[in-house]
């Protein structure tokens, strides 16, 4: 049974200069169907590091755990997304989890109970696919909900030389733990 009989859309985003475009189909689709949207952002702590591992968070020597730096931060990246599904008088809420991103979306639309996942796929081919893989593709065949994917556009301002090989959704944080990680 649903909780408050309130349809939901799961909207996982990676925090990329894309994600602006998802944001605004994700609010097109829930003022369709008035639904409220759940955004959500799955960081990736590196090589089993432990959540609750202290690391460095800045150059002055402050301190804090991986998984609650990592946290922060997101939902701070996550805020103007809020702001603007606000500002549109659409319900929103934000959520943060650790781990393997297809297996979390996966979870999560089970958790908020999601009639639809939209999320965004960088179109990855050949060698960029098979290293980096396809965590679009992976929800799609596993969901139980439908499914929709937006390709991503490489724009002027992308750092990477295409989509393929995106790397801008990777946040301060997550260089930091991965740098604490590596020693």
């Amino acid at each position: 049974m649903k909780r408050n009989n309130k349809r939901r859309i799961l909207v996982p985003m990676d925090l990329s200069s894309c994600t602006i475009n998802l944001t605004e189909q994700a609010a097109k689709t829930a003022e369709e169907s008035g639904a409220e949207v759940v955004l959500l952002h799955v960081t990736h702590l590196p090589g089993g590091l432990p959540a609750r591992t202290s690391i460095e968070t800045s150059r002055g020597g402050a301190r804090e755990e991986a998984g609650a730096y990592l946290d922060g931060e997101a939902r701070a990246h996550m805020q103007p997304y809020l702001d603007l599904l606000a500002a549109r008088g659409l319900s929103a809420s934000a959520l943060v989890a650790h781990g393997d991103p297809a297996a979390r979306i996966l979870e999560a639309a089970r958790e908020v109970e999601a009639e639809m996942i939209i999320m965004a796929t960088h179109g990855r081919k050949g060698l960029a696919r098979w290293v980096l893989g396809s965590v679009a593709e992976q929800v799609q065949r596993r969901a139980e909900v439908p499914v929709v994917t937006l390709r991503t556009q490489h724009g002027p301002a992308c750092k990477s030389r295409g989509c393929a090989w995106c790397s801008a959704a990777q946040t301060e944080a997550q260089q930091r733990v991965l740098a604490e990680a590596e020693g």
